[in-house]
């Protein structure tokens, strides 16, 4: 019995300790499949030399924008589009990862996607600044599995997903192409002189309101409604929330993605516009996090930015769920080694998508940029019995300083070793309140996600 106990102990302990090491993760990576520079197998073949653990792949769900003159906005108009999952198919594109997976075993790789789920044109076409805007403010789908999952994303470009209830005044064309043919066939055929000869012949007017008619029905067709569209900004936020909602629905998880990056200029000809978007964050509930980095720390995730903002509103009730933070590298084009080498998560989770996606979904992650970033390792960070302890190795030999947050504002700072282990006394908070911490040596950012007081 006693062997037995110890050796069910040993097990517990043994997966404690493959727990307590981070898996590091890069987030937010493109391939061939939309607007990459290699396929999903090369990718996955560069991480595993550079030392990564594991990958998150968010190639484009569409990329198809549309604009049409009113009111005829489904035949008089102008269609861009480019590779994509959906043009891909979301099948191969599952398909490719599940494969690329059982190529590299020890990496672990998960699906996910970067979509822009509204952006609207503004102003007229002969306008100065007519043009796209906040296409830009992007938001990341991470673990969805099913192709159906993809098929049915509520984002503009995906028409299928939007539609609605039909619409009996989308159908007034139907109904003025049967009164218009009834009234040609009766003028033709019910009235005759006494030869025989049909009286009162329909006139070119009458073929022009059919003609007419016919068009509009095609541009009506398929005679339902939009959830919301590219010409009407009215439901811009509801368009976002849905797409978050729809996201937790199929137990995927929704990340902001660069907030604080502003994009202007012009596309094949075409003028589009986003700017800084940080506070937009503030409106919208249920997403599990966005990204810190890059292009989210300086307005938003710096001290009493407004991450700090958020994650007290959580503290205070008014936020049903904490906003985690990640690293998003949003490795495109660029040398994806040195991407890999510059920025990465450190996500406390066994070697399984199921696991991964919990502590993602938990904030059990941290997340480390800059050159010496690979060589660093957070094993510890906790909140037990008004102790906080903290533990972690750089391979540098650098020394590095830790920066204590408590619930927005600096409280204290530690120069350290580059092989660290503190147990941190504090006072215990008359309400629900967190610490965070931030790591600075040479080389090397690390921002750790908040652990609360109970």
């Amino acid at each position: 019995m006693k062997k037995t106990f110890i050796a069910a102990w040993l097990f517990l302990w043994a997966i404690n300790a493959f727990a307590a090491t981070p898996l590091k993760t890069v987030i937010e990576i493109y391939t061939t499949v939309s607007q990459g520079a290699h396929s999903i197998e090369e990718t996955a073949q560069i991480a595993q030399k550079e030392g990564i653990n594991a990958l998150v792949f968010t190639d484009r769900d569409i990329l198809k924008w549309e604009y049409g003159l009113h009111p005829l906005q489904n035949i008089l108009k102008k269609s861009l589009q480019q590779e994509s999952i959906l043009s891909f198919g979301p099948d191969k594109y599952l398909a490719e990862i599940d494969k690329a997976q059982k190529n590299h075993p020890q990496l672990l790789l998960i699906p996910g996607t970067e979509s822009a789920p509204f952006y609207s044109w503004q102003g007229a076409p002969w306008a100065h600044h007519f043009g796209m805007y906040d296409w830009d403010k992007h938001l990341l789908a991470i673990g969805m599995d099913k192709k159906e999952d993809y098929q049915d994303l509520p984002v503009i470009g995906n028409t299928k997903a939007l539609r609605t209830k039909y619409n009996i005044y989308r159908m007034w064309p139907l109904a003025a192409i049967v009164v218009l043919l009834l009234f040609i066939l009766l003028r033709c055929y019910s009235y005759t002189d006494t030869h025989g000869r049909p009286l009162c012949k329909p006139t070119h007017y009458h073929l022009i309101l059919l003609f007419l008619s016919i068009i509009f029905a095609v541009n009506n067709y398929p005679f339902r409604d939009l959830s919301f569209d590219q010409y009407n900004k009215k439901n811009e936020r509801q368009a976002r929330q849905n797409y978050i909602d729809y996201v937790n629905r199929h137990n995927g998880l929704t990340f902001w993605a660069h907030p604080e990056a502003s994009n202007t200029g012009f596309y094949n000809g075409i003028y589009f516009n986003t700017q800084p978007h940080q506070d937009e964050l503030l409106f919208y509930h249920n997403y599990t996090g966005y990204c810190i980095l890059y292009d989210g720390y300086e307005l938003t995730g710096k001290p009493g930015g407004l991450w700090d903002d958020m994650l007290q509103d959580f503290c205070r009730g008014r936020r049903a769920t904490p906003v985690w933070a990640i690293g998003g590298s949003s490795i495109e084009r660029n040398d994806y080694r040195a991407a890999f080498k510059d920025l990465h998560n450190g996500v406390f989770c066994k070697n399984n998508r199921q696991d991964f996606m919990r502590a993602l979904r938990e904030g059990k992650m941290y997340i480390a940029r800059g050159a010496n970033s690979l060589a660093f390792t957070l094993t510890e960070f906790s909140l037990e019995n008004n102790t906080l302890k903290i533990k972690g190795k750089s391979s540098t030999g650098k020394n590095l300083t830790i920066t204590l947050i408590k619930y927005g504002k600096i409280i204290d700072s530690y120069e350290i070793a580059s092989d660290f282990s503190l147990e941190i006394p504090v006072v215990k908070s008359a309400g629900k309140s967190y610490y965070r911490i931030e790591i600075r040596g040479e080389g090397l950012h690390v921002i750790t996600n908040p652990v609360f007081t109970k």
